[in-house]
C-alpha cells in the first residue's frame, strides 16, 4: 500500500499524513479518506510571473480554451461536480482557488483528491482522468494566485496486475468480435453495413471512436488504402485500414444516401438532413451488438498485435501514441521472448 505523503521545503522530509498533521499546524482531512495519492508542494512562479487580474468567467474559459471538445466536456463535468460539492458556482469556486489562503486551499485540494480517490463507484480510468483534470485546474490557477502557491498532484501508482487485466479484457472482446463481425455480415440491412464498417475500423485500424465519428466523405477516397482521420489533439492525419474495412465502408455508403459531410449517421430521426453521429450514439451501437464500449476494440487489437509480435514499437505506430511507455502495458515479458534475444545475440555472423 502507498501512504498519502506531503513534501514540503519547509522540513524537507517525507511523513505520513498524520505525524505532518501533528507539526504543520493545518487542519487536514484524515486519513481514512484517501486512497494512494502524493502531493508535492513547491513555489516556483515568481509574483511577477502572474497573469493580469481578469473576471472569474474568463479565468475559466481561458482554461477550456487549449482543450479538445471531448476533453472539454470531460473536465468541465469534472469542474462542475466539485463546486456542486462545495455548494458554490464555478465563478466561486476559481475565487476560492486565487484568493483563499494557502492553508484553506491547501486543505480543499487534498480534500477534492481524496474523494476522487477514495471513490470506489468510479473506475480506475475515471478517477485518473478525474485527478489529471484536477491536476490541470490547479496548475492554471496558480497563475492567478498572489502567493504563486502550487500544488503538484502525482499519478497515483497501481499494481502490476491492473494493466494485465486490461489484456484479459482484450483476449475476451477480440473472441467475441468474431461472433459480431459473421452475424452482420450475415445480414444486409443499412445498419448491419454501418456498424460493420464502425467496428472494423476501431478494432483493424485500432482508431478511437472520436475519429471514426468525425470521419468525412471527403476523407474517403476509392481504390485507397488509407483515410483522413482526425486524431486526438484534433489535426487530421492519413491513417490505413484493412482490405475489409474499405470494402464494408463502400457497401454502407452506397446504402447511406447522397449529402451531408459525416460518413456515419443515425438511422433514426431526420436522416435526410444527414447529421453526426454522435460519441454517445456509437456507444450505443456498440452495446447492442454485445460488446462493453468502443475502446475495448482498440484494446483487443492492440493485445492481439502484442500477443502475435511482442513488438511494443509496432503496437505504438499502430495505436499512435507518442510515448512508448504507454504502449508497454499490452507486451508481456514472456521465456519465449527472452530465448529469442538470447538466440539473436549468440548468433555468429556469416562471412
Amino acid at each position: 500500500m502507498y501512504t498519502m505523503v506531503w513534501h514540503d521545503k519547509k522540513w524537507k522530509d517525507k511523513r505520513p499524513l498524520g505525524a505532518i498533521r501533528k507539526t504543520s499546524g493545518t487542519e487536514l482531512p484524515s486519513k481514512d479518506e484517501f486512497m494512494p495519492v502524493v502531493i508535492d508542494t513547491y513555489k516556483t512562479r515568481s509574483i511577477a510571473s502572474r497573469r493580469p487580474e481578469a473576471p472569474y468567467n474568463e479565468i475559466i474559459q481561458a482554461w477550456y480554451a487549449p482543450m479538445s471538445a471531448d476533453t472539454r466536456a470531460a473536465y468541465s463535468k469534472d469542474l462542475e461536480l466539485w463546486a456542486r460539492s462545495m455548494k458554490a458556482s464555478l465563478e466561486k469556486l476559481a475565487a476560492l482557488c486565487i484568493e483563499s489562503p494557502q492553508d484553506a486551499y491547501k486543505t480543499a485540494i487534498l480534500r477534492r483528491a481524496g474523494e476522487i480517490s477514495q471513490d470506489q463507484k468510479l473506475a480506475t480510468s475515471t478517477r485518473l482522468r478525474k485527478l489529471a483534470s484536477l491536476r490541470s485546474w490547479v496548475d492554471h490557477m496558480a497563475d492567478y494566485r498572489a502567493d504563486s502557491y502550487i500544488p503538484k498532484i502525482k499519478r497515483p501508482k497501481f499494481r502490476a496486475g491492473f494493466k494485465a487485466k486490461v489484456q484479459v479484457r482484450g483476449e475476451y472482446v477480440t473472441r467475441d468480435l468474431e461472433r459480431v463481425i459473421g452475424e452482420l455480415q450475415s445480414l444486409d440491412t443499412a445498419k448491419a453495413r454501418r456498424d460493420l464498417a464502425m467496428v472494423l475500423l476501431m478494432f483493424d485500424s485500432g482508431l478511437r471512436v472520436g475519429s471514426v465519428v468525425s470521419l468525412r466523405l471527403s476523407d474517403i477516397k476509392a481504390d485507397s488504402v488509407s483515410v483522413k482521420m482526425k486524431m486526438r489533439g484534433g489535426a487530421r492525419e492519413s491513417r490505413p485500414i484493412s482490405d475489409r474495412a474499405r470494402a464494408a465502408l463502400q457497401r454502407w455508403i452506397e446504402v447511406r444516401g447522397d449529402g451531408g459531410t459525416w460518413v456515419f449517421i443515425p438511422m433514426k430521426g431526420k436522416r435526410s438532413e444527414f447529421p453526426q453521429l454522435t460519441t454517445r450514439g456509437a456507444w450505443k451501437v456498440i452495446n447492442q451488438l454485445g460488446l462493453d464500449h468502443p475502446h475495448k476494440l482498440r484494446h483487443a487489437a492492440a493485445t492481439k498485435l502484442a500477443d502475435e509480435t511482442g513488438d511494443v514499437f509496432l503496437v505504438r505506430d499502430f495505436l499512435g501514441h507518442s510515448d512508448v511507455s504507454t504502449s508497454s502495458g499490452y507486451v508481456d515479458r514472456s521465456e519465449e521472448n527472452a530465448r529469442r534475444g538470447t538466440d539473436i545475440l549468440s548468433r555468429k555472423k556469416r562471412r
